[in-house]
């Protein structure tokens, strides 16, 4: 007779899959989502869309909107890290009016926060961009935060900030090619992200 092995919950308690494997863990297809909704933001951003920049972040609850911002975090991480690595071929003056520009594809409320905080970057002050991005008890969501009704303003400043230091540092072409490579490292275009 042969012994059927016993199935056992994961070492964190999750229950195994139907083919007695470890079931998905849990937020996987929340991260997934976050990360599709990341690259269609700074592609919304990129082409100044403020309809795509609003379809992007709809109907996001608190979860989705804390994976976003972490997602939104890592791609900045990735853009100021090549950047910086490389001979410095802008002058800040530039990310702040490609920023400038940019901008007004967010909503009306957050264009003054995005705005003063890019321009603070540019003079050497980093605080008021990483207060916008930040999710904590000071942060934009905070009391008398920036972040806005919806807890927004973070995710707003870390596609605008990304985008604009991307788009002037490569321009369009580089920044397409570098969401399109993201896309397929996702498993393909998303229906966000999809378009010219």
């Amino acid at each position: 007779m042969r012994r059927v092995p016993e199935s056992r919950p994961a070492a964190d308690g999750r229950p195994p899959g139907p083919d007695g494997r470890r079931a998905a863990e849990p937020g996987a297809a929340l991260r997934r989502e976050a990360a599709h909704r990341g690259v269609a933001l700074v592609r919304a951003y990129a082409r100044e869309d403020a309809p795509a920049v609003s379809s992007v972040l709809g109907g996001l609850g608190p979860a989705a909107r804390t994976e976003l911002r972490a997602v939104l975090c890592e791609m900045l991480g990735v853009v100021v890290g090549t950047v910086m690595s490389a001979p410095r071929a802008f002058a800040p003056a530039d990310v702040v009016r490609t920023a400038e520009r940019i901008t007004e594809a967010a909503p009306a409320r957050h264009r003054p926060a995005l705005s003063r905080a890019v321009r603070a970057w540019a003079g050497g002050d980093q605080g008021p961009l990483r207060t916008l991005m930040s999710d904590g008890p000071d942060g934009p969501d905070g009391p008398g935060g920036s972040g806005g009704p919806d807890g927004s303003g973070g995710l707003h400043a870390g596609a605008v900030f990304a985008t604009a230091l991307a788009l002037t540092s490569w321009g369009e072409t580089p920044l397409r090619e570098l969401l399109d490579a993201f896309d397929a490292l996702l498993g393909g275009a998303h229906a966000m992200a999809a378009g010219p």
